[in-house]
């Protein structure tokens, strides 16, 4: 049985899962999941198939938008859309599920050829006027426990080098917040330097048509 390590980013919206599909996706079977993620979507879909519910609502609300694999790192990554900040329940539920799999799934790894053997979260926010500060202090308030399991027993702590970015000590549980100085928290200001790094000539061309276009 191989073993391998797992990274669940959770997106505020389909923007993020969009810039964050670095790597190419794969198209698994249920089956073919590490455990415990295989029994997990599983159930999850027969579950709702018996509530009546339709295949798109179980999957936006339950299944990674997009699946990610790094053979050489054994490094899977799972995508979700949670729907924002207003939408906790979202990754709250998925996590309710997982987390006691997560533990059993050496005992009960079911038909899995690979076991998740460490899991590490991402969350992903915008600024949305709020100091990034105060986003990392709401997404610990809002995540510090899991039903009756703590889910954050340690502060987060500001990177030292990007105070977008904060984690847990032992860098199990991470916030990155999409944000500018002195402006709202976009994607775009994350993709645009990385633009300009990989296509500078083209964005010059583009900031000479759009003076051209729209004079002050």
């Amino acid at each position: 049985m191989e073993n391998i390590n797992a990274l669940l980013v959770f997106c505020e919206g389909p923007h993020d899962v969009a810039f964050c599909r670095l790597m190419f996706k794969i198209d698994w079977k249920f089956s073919e999941y590490p455990a415990p993620f295989n029994q997990l979507f599983k159930t999850s879909m027969e579950n709702h198939a018996a509530q009546d519910m339709s295949l798109d609502m179980a999957h936006k609300f339950f299944l990674p938008d997009r699946t990610l694999y790094n053979e050489n790192r054994k490094l899977l990554v799972l995508l979700f859309n949670t729907g924002g900040k207003s939408k906790t329940d979202n990754p709250k539920i998925f996590l309710r599920d997982f987390l006691p799999l997560l533990k059993q799934s050496k005992v009960f790894p079911g038909d899995a050829k690979k076991i998740v053997n460490h899991c590490n979260y991402l969350f992903l926010y915008d600024r949305d006027n709020k100091e990034p500060s105060n986003v990392f202090s709401w997404c610990q308030n809002e995540f510090a426990q899991i039903e009756d399991e703590i889910f954050i027993s340690e502060d987060f702590i500001i990177d030292e080098e990007n105070n977008l970015a904060a984690s847990c000590l032992t860098k199990t549980v991470g916030v990155y917040v999409f944000s500018k100085s002195n402006s709202l928290g976009t994607l775009e200001d994350i993709l645009l330097p990385l633009f300009e790094s990989a296509q500078s000539q083209l964005l010059n061309e583009a900031e000479k048509f759009i003076d051209i276009a729209f004079p002050d």
